[in-house]
C-alpha cells in the first residue's frame, strides 16, 4: 500500500484545501497504526484524502463514508481506496448526517468526523458516532480551532462524561486542530 499520497490519483489538486496537509495525513496514519482498527467510519468524506490515510493500516478491512457528494467525489474517492487498500470493503452513502440516527451496520472500531463545522452538525454526528463505536473505539474530530466545531465538540464532551474513557489533543491549534475520544468499556 502506497505511503507516498502524491502517488494517490487526481491528489495534486488537493494540496491547497488543507493548511498542514503532511501533519494532517500524518495524524491520521499514526492513529490507525496504533489503534488497529478493523471497521472505520467517516462522516465527511470529500476527495477522500483522510479516508486513505485511515485505510492504509494492513488492519482495516472495512471503510463506511458519509458524505453529501459535493462536486460528485465518490467517484475520486473510490479510485483512491482502491488504489490505497485493494482489499477493503468500502460503503460510501451520499447522504446528510443530521438524516441519520446512527451509523450503518455494525460497531466501529474507529470514526472520524471532518463533516459539516455548524455546531449543531458537529454534536450530532458526535452522538451517532459515540453510539455507533465500540467500546474502547476511538472517535477522531478535527478542526477544534474553528469556533463552531470546538462548541460542538465541547458539548459534547460535556453532555457524555460516563461514556468517555479519555480525550487528547493533538495538532496545531491555530490550523490543523484534532481531537481524540475514547469511548468508554
Amino acid at each position: 500500500m502506497p505511503r507516498n499520497f502524491m502517488q494517490l490519483p487526481d491528489f495534486k489538486k488537493d494540496l491547497g484545501w488543507i493548511a498542514g496537509v503532511k501533519e494532517y495525513i500524518a495524524i491520521r496514519l499514526d492513529a490507525v497504526n496504533h489503534y488497529k482498527p478493523k471497521r472505520v467510519g467517516e462522516i465527511g468524506v470529500w476527495r477522500g484524502v483522510s479516508a486513505c490515510a485511515l485505510v492504509c493500516c494492513d488492519d482495516v478491512k472495512e471503510y463506511v463514508g458519509i458524505d453529501i457528494n459535493t462536486e460528485n467525489c465518490f467517484k475520486v474517492v473510490r479510485l483512491r481506496l482502491k488504489y490505497t487498500n485493494k482489499h477493503l470493503d468500502v460503503e460510501l452513502l451520499e447522504q446528510d448526517s443530521m438524516e441519520l440516527h446512527k451509523l450503518p451496520g455494525e460497531p466501529f472500531d474507529f470514526i472520524h468526523i471532518d463533516g459539516c463545522h455548524d455546531t449543531e452538525y458537529v454534536l450530532h454526528d458526535a452522538v451517532i458516532s459515540l453510539f455507533s463505536l465500540k467500546p474502547g473505539g476511538i472517535l477522531l474530530f478535527h478542526d477544534y480551532h474553528r469556533s463552531e466545531t470546538r462548541e460542538g465538540i465541547d458539548q459534547f464532551l460535556e453532555k457524555n462524561k460516563k461514556d468517555i474513557a479519555k480525550v487528547y489533543f493533538k495538532g496545531d491549534v491555530n490550523v490543523n486542530s484534532n481531537v481524540f475520544v475514547q469511548k468508554a468499556g
